[in-house]
Order: structure tokens, then sequence, then C-alpha cells
């Protein structure tokens, strides 16, 4: 199986998490992807083979640093114009409800701040054309903090990885493919990976994803309205 043997993946040598997942997305059916924030830029490599899956489930956390009061204050503001005042007091009843507009205003934020290039507008239009096909969901984990990071790659009868393949560890496998697998301030990143194969470890790993795909809150709405904004869909790269 050469490179995708079962087996350590040490971004400390060099190699990426990204393009050994990337390879075991080839044939496969759907994907279930923990991380604890998403990047979108991280997953512009895996976007050819994410395009033919049948689907694909996102759970992200909320693991970003906190909004100041002042912003929480200046969005409510903001959506609190031209609309009646019921209806804004249905806005953020709880903490689940600020978890979610401090993961959107991130990632708004994020989206704005990435390179206005080609590949990321094809990144972002990609993206949100999988969430809009109904091919991809995505769930926002607010009840705790998500560190673990996963992904659970399933394929049909015939492939031969039936039924599937898993990588786990440190690397957040949608940081930007640029810093994965790459050297900072002259070393090597220290993240440390595992593929896994074997119907009792692919049994137990889809368990930990659906018990928290369970216990998480539909997210893909409010993605998919941050990605409607973003300067992609309203600009011409050249």
């Amino acid at each position: 199986m050469g490179d995708l043997r079962v087996g350590i993946v040490d971004v400390s040598s060099g190699e990426s998490p990204v393009d050994r997942l990337t390879a075991l997305c080839i044939g496969a059916e759907t994907l279930s992807l923990a991380v604890g924030y998403l990047f979108l830029e991280g997953l512009a490599p895996l976007l050819p083979q994410l395009k033919k899956l049948s689907r694909i489930q996102l759970l992200i956390g909320n693991v970003v640093n906190r909004l100041t009061e002042e912003q929480i204050q200046e969005e409510q503001q903001l959506n609190r114009v031209g609309e009646p005042e019921e209806m804004f007091a249905r806005g953020l009843r709880d903490e689940r409800d600020r978890a979610a507009l401090e993961t959107a205003l991130n990632l708004r934020r994020t989206i704005e701040a990435m390179p206005r290039t080609k590949e990321n507008r094809a990144v972002i239009i990609d993206v949100a054309t999988l969430i809009a096909g109904g091919v991809m969901q995505v769930r926002l984990l607010t009840s705790r903090r998500l560190h673990a990071k996963a992904a659970c790659v399933s394929y049909p009868v015939n492939h031969e990885r039936f039924p599937g393949a898993a990588i786990i560890g440190s690397s957040n496998l949608t940081l930007a493919a640029g810093r994965i697998g790459k050297k900072e301030h002259g070393r090597w990143s220290a993240d440390l990976d595992v593929q896994v194969e074997g119907p009792e470890n692919l049994a137990f790993l889809n368990d930990w994803f659906d018990a928290h795909w369970s216990e998480a809150q539909d997210f893909q709405k409010e993605l998919f309205e941050e990605l409607g904004q973003a300067w992609p869909l309203r600009t011409t790269v050249r």
C-alpha cells in the first residue's frame, strides 16, 4: 500500500496529513471530519476529491478568541436595524446562540482576511456549492471544547479498503495547506497523526463521531450565509 500504509503520519519529517487524507478520499463515498476550528484555505487540496463524495459531515468547534462584549453588542445593533423587536428578541437567548454568533463572526473575519486569489475564491465557491447541493452538512459543537481532530472515510463494498480508514491526531486537517508540513521559524511543526484501519477501530471512531454529531447544533445555514457575503461572490479576482 506504499504511503497509504496503516501507521504514523509524522509532520515533523515533512509529511502532510492533508496529503494522506486526500489520497484516502480517492474512491471514497463519505467523509466525517471533526476539527477544532474551520480554516477554509486548508480544504483547497481536498476539494477535487470532496466534490466526488456523496456525503460530507463537517463537525467544528468554537475554538477561537472570545469576542468582546462590545463586539457582541455591535452585532446585535446591526441585526436590530429594520427588524421588529420581537424578532430580534429571538437572538442570543443562551450560550449556544452566543457561541454560534461568535463562530460566524470569526469565520467572517477569517474569510475577509484570506488572500484574494483565484484559488481561495474557488474554495469558497466550491464549499458553498457543496452545502447548497446537500452534500456537505455542518454542525457546531458548543456544549464542550472540541479538541480532537479526526477524519473518517468510508468506501463502497467493492473498494480494496472497505469499509474505511481514518486519520486521528493533533493536526487540524483544515489548516491552511502552507502551514501543514512546512517549516516555521526553521523547524517543522511537532504534530503527530495516526492512520487507522480495521472494522473494530472504525466502528469505535464512527460511534464517537456520531455521538458528538448528535450533540452538536446545525451550523450549515450560518456558514452558507457567511460564504454568500464573502468577497469572492462580491468581486471578481483578476
